[in-house]
């Protein structure tokens, strides 16, 4: 399970407008490009962006489609409060969202993550999507996008190895020897606990939610999920 003071304090203390190594406008938008294609909101949706930082993606989808309703929540008060000095008519609330309540008597009709999911096991995301899908308007879509995938994690530490100029036979040899030591301690920062198995997700969802896999996201060891409510969901 997570250790949310951790992660709390990790995003505190994190340059707010970083996100993915990339700090400019031109990566937010294609990020947001990016999730408005694959979660297709449709005109004057109001949707919410779990996870959402300062909110620079939020922003950016504001501004390639202004005709959506846009809120965000996140763990982090520091984040959140540049987020709500950006202003631009977005909405935000501060929230650990697999604990705590969030947005109480609101309901969206797009519920999306971007490159969330690591921070949580597989239980963990199951919670939050129980608590997501009852959030939802009749039809509207949870989507959480880039997924680390577990099936790909041994060959993505061998091209980190790669990367770095080893051999191959080191590589795989390096690429092993990370992977039983996550294994030993899946609480080590980017532990294997929290690369997902796409099965294990779909498999978690009640049986009445459309689901389906986007393989790959918008990286080759990323997968997104996206699953769309039906009137039980809401009872």
């Amino acid at each position: 399970m997570a250790d949310w003071n951790q992660v709390e304090r990790h995003f505190d203390q994190a340059d707010a407008a970083m996100l993915r190594g990339e700090n400019h406008l031109s990566a937010d938008l294609r990020y947001a490009a990016y999730i408005l294609q694959v979660c297709s909101p449709k005109s004057g949706a109001e949707i919410l962006d779990v996870g959402c930082g300062d909110g620079v993606v939020c922003r950016a989808i504001k501004q390639l489609r202004p005709d959506l309703s846009i809120s965000g929540v996140d763990i982090s008060s520091v984040l959140i409060e540049k987020a709500q000095a950006a202003g631009e008519g977005i909405a935000y609330q501060v929230a650990n969202v697999v604990e705590q309540e969030f947005f109480l008597s609101a309901r969206f009709d797009l519920i999306f993550s971007f490159s969330f999911a690591r921070y949580l096991d597989a239980d963990e995301l199951t919670k939050l999507n129980r608590t997501l899908l009852s959030k939802l308007h009749l039809g509207g879509k949870v989507c959480h996008l880039s997924i680390p995938d577990r099936r790909k994690w041994l060959l993505y530490c061998v091209c980190n190895q790669l990367n770095q100029g080893r051999s191959q036979a080191r590589a795989w040899a390096m690429g092993v020897a990370i992977t039983l030591a996550k294994l030993r301690d899946p609480k080590m920062s980017d532990g294997i606990s929290r690369w997902h198995r796409a099965a294990r997700l779909l498999a978690a969802l009640p049986p009445d939610v459309r689901a389906r896999i986007n393989r790959p996201s918008d990286s080759w060891y990323r997968f997104d999920l996206i699953a769309e409510s039906s009137e039980s969901t809401h009872e």
